[in-house]
């Protein structure tokens, strides 16, 4: 085939790819109104896309390439006009409408992105998220050093610590700015933003029996005898120190100087020597002669008086599970989870029991992000009996609180449970952003814009978390409705995700999630295990290092806690300042690249 004829051949394509775009658009645009020009644009950009990838144009893509011409692989931003943009390079006796537009796509995405993350510094577009709770407050200096490496946006997730403990983080945030701008160190025009995690539907495992831990106290370890404290328990006191804390009666403290010898008799009935090192008012500081083992029935002798320690702390007894096993699942959930017996295999209940009226035989089960798995074998009245698929080897501990996934079942609960409604009227007072945890349709986000307006919070940026196969199948409709809020945004939650759609799909659900939000123009975070290993051991695993630089293709990168979250945002930080040089979304700029050498005579090869 002669050059002029392909042309004219791939130009007949394009032109009935374009009418095709523009007839599947006119069939449905309707549905949606907008007052702003601005969405109006986005809602038909997106339609036109979810037409484009109706069709099957790999060849066609291919043949353009071969051209020198654009493939339409990054279209997403503004699908006419990319693919007008084409046909003009092409020869053809077709008419080419125009698209008719005031608006630019980018800055559509960008002034949207300033609405809801702030403005920040040009040579770093993405902003950075991180979690925070009421223990960060611990550290003094944690928030300041967050907000001088880099964080944007504080999250503090409403399933965890109270509203006292959040107004806390919000007023440190706020005092700690303050206190930065006058010392120079922070610009006036920046504002860290204040999200709040709604928790959602969330599904989890139930309590679980209990059981006394037991304290290994050895001559290794610094001792208190502490009159303060009910539960005997190990703490760490410096980075490689622990302490064992026993606790014993004010008379015993009271009664005894520094250089006593006081015995103890551990829960096997052997007797140790204790020497008293010192007093702090109402704890004795000593040191054990050899190792005692204490759960509740230890004693301390004082010449002849007997002092019984305080017990150590209940802790949790898991329910050890593997390939065949079989647990069971309880609807009611004040039932306590049992290990296995002989008589009875290993249970647990569910705190959410309206979740499971949908399960039916063959279902699959997913629990602690995906670490067990099973399938339901047995529908009883009162229980659903699941039988492991995996681990297959080493068994795995299941506790109360770990999440349950349930990607075959159809759930018909809604996103905004009553304790959510509670904490929004929080967020309404208190933040800037408010997300929406385990969205299934655009009903949820209606839900919550009524509950919103009720409380006069239409002024709060609504993030939709997207974490659902119900939620990736309804996705294009929860972004048109998403276009009715003032600002609005997604949130790529990774972790329930990965269980819903399954580990191996999760890649291409992730980019098309990011596609379709290119498609209408909708900020997008993304959030799960980014630098975690950084963030909880200090080192970073190096593909975690190059899954951290694809956030560039986002608006927003999330970090979740640990000891060292001060070192992983700044690492993060440098690593998006790094690619905001040779990436504009999933778009490749050529501005910096590694120089090579030995090439071109006229370069500096040394």
């Amino acid at each position: 085939m002669n050059s002029v004829l392909k042309e004219d051949t791939i130009s007949q394509q394009l032109v009935e790819v374009l009418d095709f775009i523009q007839a599947r658009t006119m069939q449905t645009v309707q549905k949606w109104h907008y007052h702003t020009e601005d969405r109006t644009f986005s809602r038909d950009n997106l339609l036109a896309y979810l037409a484009l990838r109706q069709l099957d144009i790999h060849d066609l893509q291919m043949q353009l390439a071969d051209m020198g011409l654009s493939s339409l692989g990054r279209s997403e931003h503004n699908v006419l006009e990319s693919i007008t943009a084409v046909l003009q390079h092409l020869p053809t006796s077709h008419h080419i409408p125009q698209p008719s537009q005031n608006v630019s796509p980018l800055s559509i995405i960008q002034s949207r992105k300033e609405r809801i993350y702030g403005r920040h510094s040009e040579t770093k577009q993405t902003s950075i998220m991180v979690t925070i709770d009421a223990k960060s407050l611990e550290d003094d200096s944690l928030i300041e050093n967050l907000l001088l490496r880099g964080m944007n946006i504080a999250r503090i997730n409403t399933a965890h610590d109270r509203t006292d403990d959040w107004l806390q983080i919000i007023n440190r945030i706020r005092t700690t700015e303050q206190l930065l701008i006058s010392k120079g160190l922070y610009s006036p025009n920046r504002h860290c933003r204040i999200y709040m995690d709604l928790a959602g539907p969330k599904i989890r495992t139930g309590a679980f029996v209990m059981k006394r831990s037991m304290i290994k106290f050895s001559p290794k370890n610094i001792g208190y005898l502490d009159s303060n404290v009910t539960n005997s328990f190990i703490k760490k006191e410096r980075e490689l120190d622990k302490a064992c804390v026993l606790a014993v009666p004010y008379e015993l403290v009271q009664r005894v100087t520094t250089g006593d010898k006081l015995m103890i008799v551990d829960e096997r009935g052997k007797t140790r020597e204790i020497l008293v090192t010192d007093i702090e008012n109402t704890r004795l500081k000593v040191q054990i002669d050899r190792k005692a083992f204490i759960i509740e029935n230890a004693y301390i002798y004082v010449d002849e008086e007997k002092y019984q320690i305080g017990p150590t702390q209940a802790v949790q007894v898991p329910c050890k599970l593997q390939k065949r096993d079989v647990l069971r699942l309880y609807r009611d959930s004040t039932i306590i989870g049992q290990p296995a017996s002989e008589s009875h295999p290993a249970s647990i209940s569910c705190t959410l029991p309206e979740a499971l009226t949908q399960v039916i035989e063959g279902d699959r089960v997913f629990f602690d992000d995906g670490k067990i798995s099973g399938i339901s074998t047995h529908i009883a009245e009162d229980y659903i009996d699941i039988t492991i698929t995996a681990p297959h080897i080493k068994p795995a501990k299941l506790k109360s609180g770990k999440g349950i996934n349930l990607p075959d079942t159809a759930i018909n609960i809604s996103s905004l449970s009553d304790e959510d409604i509670t904490h929004l009227e929080f967020a309404v007072k208190h933040a800037d952003i408010v997300g929406l945890s385990f969205i299934h349709s655009a009903a949820d986000l209606e839900n919550l814009q009524t509950h919103l307006t009720l409380l006069g919070g239409t002024h709060l940026a609504v993030v939709a978390k997207i974490e659902t196969k119900d939620a990736i199948r309804n996705l294009a409709s929860i972004l048109l409705k998403g276009l009715e809020f003032e600002s609005f945004g997604v949130m790529i939650a990774r972790g329930d995700l990965a269980v819903e759609v399954g580990f191996e799909n999760l890649s291409h659900v992730q980019e098309d999630i990011l596609c379709m939000c290119e498609a209408a123009h909708i900020p997008v975070i993304l959030a799960t295990q980014i630098l975690e290993r950084l963030a909880k051991e200090g080192t970073p695993a190096r593909a975690e290092i190059t899954d951290a630089a694809m956030g560039i293709r986002a608006e927003c990168v999330m970090l979740n806690k640990g000891p060292h979250i001060v070192e992983a945002v700044e690492v993060l930080s440098t690593l998006l300042k790094n690619a905001a040089l040779s990436h504009v979304k999933k778009r490749q700029v050529f501005t910096h690249f590694t120089k090579q050498c030995g090439i071109f005579i006229d370069e500096d090869n040394n």
